[in-house]
């Protein structure tokens, strides 16, 4: 986090099936150590697994999802260094079976950030 002009984004599938903590675990180790400012998760399904992430990655205090019951809406979660300052969930048209669709609410996440001294947002 040394250049104000260059933003380093993360885009991971966390593959939520099988031992999915085990993996979040592995995920969250890697991201503590990395440069990474901004991670950009899919396929974390369940709340729970939200709250896991955020014990692992204390460096990355902002956390931007859609709760949904006991899910996140459409898996999307997106872990940042920098704070949010506006977030946006665009609903994709219906594409496949209506009880499908009403279950994960297919979606796309989309923060924005400011980051003092200019750079982007």
């Amino acid at each position: 986090m040394t250049d104000p002009s260059v933003l380093r984004l993360l885009t991971f599938n966390c593959l939520w099936n099988r031992d999915a903590r085990a993996r979040l675990a592995v995920l969250g180790g890697w991201l503590e150590r990395s440069d990474v400012d901004v991670a950009c998760l899919q396929e974390v399904i369940f709340r729970g697994r939200v709250g896991l992430l955020r014990s692992l990655v204390p460096s990355f205090p902002h956390v931007v999802y859609r709760p949904m019951a006991i899910g996140v809406r459409g898996g999307l979660v997106t872990l940042s260094r920098w704070p949010v300052v506006r977030q946006r969930s665009l609903v994709y048209r219906r594409r496949g079976p209506r009880r499908l669709e009403r279950l994960w609410r297919r979606d796309c996440c989309s923060p924005s950030w400011r980051r003092g001294g200019g750079g982007w947002s």
